[in-house]
């Protein structure tokens, strides 16, 4: 007795069922993953479609049906009786406008991992450096073209150094909040490596540049550069969330989320299932990943990251 005690419970058995007989499982063995998607490239006679596109189809009528509600940034501002504990999307504390367009996405061992973010235009520069100074973040992976550095209203974005690397170019900056350093300067020259001293912050940024607007990407092994970098950053400087950003904010921040966290799930569990990390992923951010061809590139890269240990078991010994 009581065991389905909710609106919600229930609708979630009616979901579950729908999606086992409308999608099959989706998981793959690791140790299967090169051969099953050679398969699903393959489109079957009756339908002309591959595995892909079936699944995508199947991803966008369930979310459908699942009635996530698409996120609405200005009906959140409006909505003052709403709980930012309960809200994915980003407060800014201390400001009379709370959100701005960021939004909280979970990986797949720590809720509201990553932040993915609308890149910084002229209006919303400085609302992005607060975040990134509120929230302490340890790394920002950028995935569109630069905007220059310099200072946001009480924001200063010191630039410390920029290294180029193969597809990527990794810079630490420095962000201070000039209001609280009014009466006691803190001399970003002499402490470059800093993590934080009093208002001022240090942020590793990872920018990517070899990957197009569309999502396509010609050197997939960039992302595992990039993801590698990410996360022995994130091993020295703590379990802040990680800021990832683009021009739309669900192409291919999407798709980089979505990467991650498939690769953190094989890494614990042995198995790949793309279908439900991008499920999970729109739950919160409505439309990542945008388009079939963007969701084929989810595997295509998750397998390169494979490929680029020996053996399956130095993968397993791994941890993101």
């Amino acid at each position: 007795m009581k065991m389905v005690q909710s609106l919600e419970q229930y609708m979630f058995i009616h979901d579950a069922i729908l999606e086992a007989v409308t999608c099959g499982d989706t998981q793959i063995d690791a140790s299967l993953f090169s051969r099953r998607i050679t398969e699903m490239s393959h489109r079957y006679p009756q339908t002309q479609l591959t595995e892909y596109e079936n699944q995508f189809r199947c991803l966008l009528s369930l979310v459908r049906y699942l009635g996530t509600r698409l996120y609405n940034i200005h009906s959140r501002i409006a909505m003052t009786t709403t709980s930012p504990s309960d809200d994915w999307g980003v407060v800014l504390r201390g400001d009379k406008q709370d959100y701005i367009h960021a939004t909280f996405v979970n990986g797949y061992k720590q809720k509201r991992a990553f932040i993915i973010a609308q890149s910084p235009m002229e209006p919303t520069a400085r609302d992005f450096w607060k975040m990134v100074h509120d929230r302490k973040c340890g790394v920002i992976v950028m995935l569109c073209d630069l905007l220059e550095d310099g200072q946001f209203r009480e924001y200063t974005v010191n630039l410390m150094e920029e290294k180029p690397v193969k597809g990527f170019v990794m810079r630490t900056l420095v962000v201070v909040n000039e209001k609280v350093t009014t009466q006691h300067r803190y001399s970003l020259i002499t402490f470059p490596c800093v993590q934080q001293a009093g208002s001022a912050h240090q942020v590793v940024q990872l920018h990517m540049t070899n990957w197009s607007p569309d999502g396509s990407c010609s050197h997939l092994a960039t992302i595992t550069s990039v993801i590698n970098e990410m996360s022995a950053i994130q091993r020295r400087t703590g379990n802040n969330p990680i800021i990832v950003h683009c021009s739309d904010t669900v192409g291919r921040s999407g798709m980089f989320c979505a990467i991650v966290t498939t690769i953190e799930r094989c890494k614990t569990e042995g198995v790949v299932d793309v279908f439900q990390v991008v499920k999970a992923l729109r739950v919160h951010k409505p439309g990542a990943v945008l388009t079939v061809a963007q969701y084929e590139l989810v595997f295509q890269a998750v397998l390169v990251y494979l490929r680029s240990f020996e053996t399956y078991s130095n993968f397993r010994n791994l941890s993101l």
